[in-house]
């Protein structure tokens, strides 16, 4: 604690009224509903505020700054309720007159309003200099916040502006009358523009005849804020007048108050997704080796005849024979190389007619016909058979290669896919 000027005399022994002071203070302080103290802590911190304020008015002249620092340390001690200075005047008030006259100060009145004069500036005084060291920890910590939140703010800009500029995604922002505010390079240059070309046109300029029913719809209860976003395939013209497929997403931003401000547009070019799906599609439905529809593809067409409940299906069936001659004598690769030139006969003969040809597996071929006309399928087969007579000049070996043709025909109400085979490969056996 702060002591006075010099040195101020401790009483020899306490005037009887200091107890009777501790007491009454002690009382007054203990009615707040939260101390940060327990009654122990909160009486002996009183009794030594008392002895120093007894001590402070028996000293000529009274030692005031001993007051002052007293008043200081209620502070300090969090004696801050709203009537503890009011309480501690009044107890003082009551009790330290007589304290100061039992020590022998003849001006006790006098001395012993300075004493509580001196308590009061010090309380206050400490409280000020609380106060404002809380205002400035608070203005501190508003400062430290305000720049965490601008920090945080242009980090997140820094970040959305890098993945907006260096993103391969085409990203385009409008307004809600439709124009364009900002776009990066994926999407302008998506459509053969510079970014400064694309920000001159409005939304309205990309709606096609041609786009998907219905997507305008959505993009219209977007801009009115009745859906928060839409996921849709979209085509774009290029500059060059080709087209552009993409997956175009488009979501809407909205304002602090919940109104509709801005449509974010997300679009990736799909062409490179569209054409793998495209090779996968056709290595999944043709055979590797020789380019013709493999049996899957075979069998889905014919599911979907079999659909056409008036219709007639022919099948030649065909295996070449004694293939396996010349695998074992030749080689596969010459095999394989015979194969291939074969179903170049086969699809030479066949195209012209409007049939599907295609592979089941080894050295067997299909032949598929749809309303065969009368007579079609046998002069198919005599067709087949003659454009496979001439020899085959494969890897410098002349090859003469004969084969057996299973016909089936049949109409599809009569039958099922399945029977339609047993009977092929039946036919196909007698051959």
């Amino acid at each position: 604690m702060i002591g006075g000027d010099r040195a101020t005399p401790w009483p020899p022994s306490p005037a009887p009224d200091v107890d009777d002071l501790v007491s009454a203070w002690t009382a007054d302080l203990a009615r707040a509903v939260y101390r940060p103290m327990s009654g122990v802590e909160l009486r002996r911190f009183v009794r030594w505020a008392a002895l120093r304020l007894a001590a402070a008015a028996a000293t000529d002249p009274v030692d005031t700054r001993t007051a002052r620092a007293v008043g200081a340390s209620l502070v300090d001690n969090d004696l801050l309720d709203g009537e503890d200075l009011p309480a501690t005047v009044s107890v003082l008030c009551a009790h330290l007159p007589g304290i100061a006259a039992g020590l022998g100060v003849s001006g006790n009145v006098t001395a012993a309003g300075a004493v509580m004069s001196a308590v009061v500036s010090g309380y206050v005084g400490r409280m000020r200099e609380r106060i404002l060291s809380e205002q400035e920890t608070v203005r501190q910590a508003e400062v430290t916040a305000r720049k965490q939140t601008q920090d945080a703010l242009l980090s997140s800009e820094a970040r959305f502006r890098a993945i907006f500029e260096n993103s391969g995604i085409g990203i385009g922002i409008a307004d809600m009358t439709g124009r364009i505010v900002d776009v990066n390079e994926a999407f302008a240059s998506m459509l053969g523009y510079t970014v400064e070309e694309f920000l001159r046109f409005n939304v309205s300029e990309f709606v096609y005849p041609d786009d998907a029913q219905g997507m305008w719809e959505l993009y219209e209860d977007i801009i009115a804020g009745d859906l928060e976003s839409a996921r849709v395939e979209k085509r774009y013209r290029h500059r060059d007048g080709s087209s552009v497929p993409t997956d175009l997403t488009a979501s809407l931003i909205r304002g602090p108050d919940g109104s509709p401000l801005y449509t974010v547009a997300m679009a990736e070019d799909a062409r490179t997704r569209r054409e793998l799906q495209d090779r996968l599609r056709h290595q999944a439905m043709h055979d590797p080796l020789t380019g013709l529809p493999n049996r899957t593809m075979v069998n889905d067409r014919l599911a979907e005849l079999f659909g056409l409940p008036d219709c007639r299906i022919g099948v030649c069936y065909l295996d070449v024979d004694n293939f396996k001659v010349v695998n074992d004598r030749l080689g596969h690769d010459v095999g394989d190389n015979l194969l291939l030139a074969l179903s170049c006969r086969l699809h030479s003969c066949v195209s012209g007619r409007g049939h599907m040809v295609g592979r089941m597996g080894g050295d067997e071929f299909v032949i598929l016909v749809e309303d065969p006309p009368e007579g079609e399928i046998a002069d198919l087969a005599d067709s087949v058979l003659a454009a496979l007579a001439p020899p085959f000049d494969v890897d410098g070996h002349r090859l003469v290669v004969s084969a057996s043709i299973g016909v089936v025909e049949a109409r599809v109400a009569d039958t099922t896919p399945a029977d339609v085979h047993k009977a092929a490969d039946v036919t196909l056996y007698w051959a």
